[in-house]
């Protein structure tokens, strides 16, 4: 229950308000709350408080009696409704991506996706992207129960896209019950996507004490739990955004 700040001008008038609500008056605030009644005369009892406060309780409700109902404060389907709307209109009105997009031809897209990869890579590099090595990584349970966080690629060697997390962790678990995940790149600035989807492998415990080692502020000491990870893509797909709104697309079926 939240507190009605008042101005600093005459004190609110004192109502007496429903069966076993008590109501606390001051210069600055009206503060509601449920307080049992006098147990010897179930009458109400008037104190006087600290600094003017005023404390009415009022008789305890009866047997089957409700305090007052809260339907008329819920908005209406109406209204919600109209929010729906409104707020749809305000996601349309919202820039999408800028006009000055670069080209994508497929037909000029090199056979192996690692290459156009990197070369997309360093497009966002020299666009000035921030981190454009980060990537959504969505993983699932074993019953299809889906999860996603953003993750930093490691390494991609010979075909393998590697990243890394602790094996206890939601994603690890998940790992291990579905090694099966999907990566997702996005440069905003570039209108640029990448998708990387495929099975998941567990890379050796040297590979993953090495990359431990080497994370940033890393202190020398070990974590067991630690590992390396390589996901072994069975579909690439390059999506390109376009101001017509003829986007690309591009997979590789590997």
């Amino acid at each position: 229950m939240g507190y009605f700040l008042g101005n600093l001008g005459p004190k609110v008038p004192t109502r007496v308000p429903h069966a076993g609500v008590e109501q606390i008056t001051t210069d600055r605030f009206v503060h509601p709350r449920y307080v049992p009644g006098d147990r010897k005369t179930e009458k109400p009892v008037v104190q006087q408080g600290q600094c003017g406060r005023r404390r009415v309780v009022c008789d305890r409700p009866r047997r089957g009696a409700s305090l007052p109902s809260t339907e008329a404060s819920r908005p209406s389907p109406s209204r919600l409704a109209g929010v729906s709307i409104s707020l749809r209109r305000r996601f349309r009105a919202l820039p999408d991506f800028p006009v000055d997009l670069p080209g994508f031809d497929p037909a000029t897209a090199p056979a192996d996706p690692v290459e156009l990869f990197l070369e997309w890579l360093d497009h966002a590099l020299s666009a000035g992207v921030p981190q454009p090595h980060a990537f959504s990584l969505a993983t699932s349970t074993a019953s299809g129960q889906i999860s996603s966080r953003m993750l930093i690629l490691k390494n991609i060697h010979e075909g393998a896209w590697h990243f890394a997390s602790a094996r206890g962790s939601r994603k690890g678990r998940e790992l291990a019950a579905n090694p099966q995940a999907a990566m997702n790149f996005y440069w905003e600035p570039l209108g640029r996507q990448v998708r990387v989807v495929g099975a998941v492998s567990l890379l050796s415990a040297e590979a993953s004490a090495l990359d431990w080692a080497e994370r940033p502020g890393a202190d020398g000491q070990a974590n067991p739990d630690w590992q390396l990870y390589a996901l072994h893509p069975t579909e690439v797909e390059f999506w390109q955004a376009s101001p017509d709104r003829h986007h690309i697309r591009h997979r590789y079926a590997l």
